[in-house]
Parts: structure tokens; C-alpha cells; sequence
């Protein structure tokens, strides 16, 4: 007889990922600082500029979580 272990990838447990801003804090953020994006590399939805994007149909303004960079961001135009 087994025993069935928990979900759990490398971060955390997959129950604790209830919802999205789970998923940001507990999963993607470690991920991308493993990746070797740390926080002068990224910025988050608060500082990313908003778009508008054609999703689907209709045009429609959308701002990503996350925008990774290959070099350090100057965090004095970020977001413009």
C-alpha cells in the first residue's frame, strides 16, 4: 500500500496557491529570483505602464504582473 504524498514543487505546497496573488507571491517571485531577476530586473504591475491590447474581439487596455528585464531597470522612467 502507498501513501499518497502532498503536491509540492520546489517552493511551495500546491494547496497554499488559492488564488492569484498566491500564485505571484509564493510561486512566480522565488521563481524569477532563481532565474536571477531580482528587484532591479523587474517591475511589477504597479510601475508597468498600462496597454491597450486586442484580446479576443474587443481592444482592451491591459498591464502585464510582471515585465523582466535583461538589464537593470531605471526605476526614475519605469512606468512611463
Amino acid at each position: 500500500m502507498t501513501t499518497a504524498l502532498p503536491l509540492k514543487n520546489k517552493y511551495c505546497a500546491l494547496a497554499v496557491l488559492q488564488n492569484e496573488s498566491d500564485v505571484e507571491q509564493f510561486l512566480v517571485t522565488p521563481l524569477l529570483a532563481d532565474l536571477g531577476y531580482g528587484p532591479n530586473y523587474l517591475a511589477t504591475k504597479k510601475s508597468i505602464a498600462v496597454e491597450a491590447m486586442d484580446k479576443r474581439r474587443k481592444r482592451r487596455t491591459y498591464a502585464p504582473d510582471y515585465l523582466a528585464t535583461g538589464s537593470p531597470l531605471n526605476r526614475s522612467s519605469a512606468g512611463r
